[in-house]
This record gives structure tokens, sequence and C-alpha cells, in this order.
């Protein structure tokens, strides 16, 4: 990925939302970045149209959302919950690896690896997620 296309994709300051037509890229990384959203119809449909053909790939993290956890955690936080994703009380988004599996599918994408990773600590405590490396069809 050239510095050119984070810059022009992803200035310093974000924009209420991306713009619809991204420059063609052959790979997409985001760490971290997608735990700050909660639906993800557009950011993954917006990702699969700026990869460039079957060569262009996508790397993403996300915090996995559990099955407990939707039912206890989820007490006043509805929005979301049926359909695959959660806010947690950390002010970040959980989502379930088949709601992102689901997406993905929609948007022209296919799964090559999921992993269940550690992506961070929340007071010492490890917040299991996703590392998802996708490639479009």
């Amino acid at each position: 990925m050239s510095p050119d296309f984070v810059t022009q994709a992803f200035p310093p300051s974000l924009p209420p939302s991306l713009p619809p037509s991204l420059p063609p890229s052959f790979q997409i990384v985001s760490a971290d970045v997608l735990v700050y959203m909660g639906r993800l119809d557009y950011i993954l449909g917006t990702t699969s149209k700026a990869l460039k053909s079957k060569n262009g790939f996508f790397a993403f993290t996300l915090e996995s959302l559990e099955e407990v956890e939707k039912e206890e955690d989820a007490e006043g936080r509805e929005e979301g919950r049926e359909e695959g994703w959660l806010l947690r009380p950390t002010g970040r988004y959980a989502h379930r690896r088949e709601y992102v599996e689901g997406l993905l599918g929609k948007v022209g994408m296919e799964v090559v690896k999921v992993e269940a990773v550690v992506g961070r600590k929340d007071k010492g405590q490890p917040i299991p997620g996703w590392l998802f490396l996708c490639r479009k069809r």
C-alpha cells in the first residue's frame, strides 16, 4: 500500500463518512480500527470496491462478541445485538464472527483465514478478538 493512498483515503482527521470512491489498492490493513464501528456493511463494501481485482487483500482485527456476553452484558444496549454487534461499556464494539463473514460474502469478498487473537488488554485483562484475512472475489 502506498503512503499516498493512506493519506488520501485516511487523512489525519477522518471525514464523517469515507468517500464513495477510493483509489484502487492491492491490500488494505485495518488494525484496531473497526472496533470503533458497530455496523460494518458500509465500511466493508467501500473497502471491497477499493481493492483491485481478485488479488486485492484486506486484513483487519475486531473484538469478538461471545454468546454469553450477548445475553448478560448487553442490558440497555440493544442496538445491533440481533444483527451481530454490541457496544461495550468501554466504548468499543464487539462483533460476532458469523455477522462479519456474512457481510464479507455480500460485498464480494471471501475469507482466506480467521484467527482468534488477543488484540489488546483492558485493565490487564486480555480482550479476545479476531484477525481476518480476506480476498476480493
